[in-house]
């Protein structure tokens, strides 16, 4: 009684495995294929983090590798450059910010970085020795007076400025000083976690298909 219905009952059995199997492989093949994809967007969704995490310093002031190191701030302007003071450090333009971009891409690896001249003196620091063509332009110069203005109802003392300018030649400037590094470029662990942690958050979300 068993054996015949066993026997019966067979052949959709099998015909139960098959589909299974079938169903399996396609959601196997599904699975490989997100899989790979993902893989191969990992050099490029990497880059793109590595702009944004160098970009990040120009907005945080800073370097970070696995703990944040301020930038050094810049010396105090002389008399009559208060504004430039209350810049942020490497920022003026917005250039040198702008330029950072993925520069190439493959199966194995990305690279970024920045074309603009001055980017490498000062993100690695060091001795700057160069002679600077200066153009011609305007000085002016500022002297102080004081005079005396009566009006019907009181003496007023007044400060006042006299302003004179004359025209400097065009010349040679000699430059010799070292340029603090302020790192935004580079490698770092706080760099590499932020990659681990996207590449982990894609392949889970391939995973699970989502």
């Amino acid at each position: 009684m068993v054996h015949g219905t066993c026997c019966k009952d067979a052949p959709q059995f099998r015909n139960f495995i098959q589909l299974s199997m079938a169903n399996e492989m396609k959601d196997y093949d599904a699975l490989v294929k997100r899989l790979m994809s993902t893989t191969r967007s990992v050099p490029t969704r990497a880059a793109t983090v590595a702009v944004n995490f160098s970009k990040e310093r120009f907005r945080r002031q800073n370097w970070s590798d696995g703990g944040e190191k301020a930038w050094e701030k810049r010396k105090q302007p002389k008399r009559g450059a208060k504004q430039a003071n209350k810049r942020a450090i490497l920022v003026k333009s917005g250039r040198l910010m702008r330029s950072i971009r993925k520069i190439s891409s493959n199966a194995d690896r990305a690279i970024i970085g920045t074309d603009v001249p001055y980017a490498q003196i000062h993100n690695d620091g060091g001795n700057v020795k160069a002679t600077a063509q200066v153009g011609a332009y305007q000085k002016k110069a500022y002297k102080r007076r004081a005079h005396t203005r009566t009006r019907k109802d009181s003496t007023q003392s007044i400060a006042a400025h006299t302003v004179s300018s004359h025209t400097v030649k065009a010349h040679r400037r000699k430059m010799n000083f070292t340029m603090p590094q302020r790192q935004f470029i580079g490698v770092s662990r706080t760099l590499t976690g932020n990659i681990e942690d996207m590449i982990t958050k894609d392949i889970t979300k391939a995973i699970k298909g989502s």
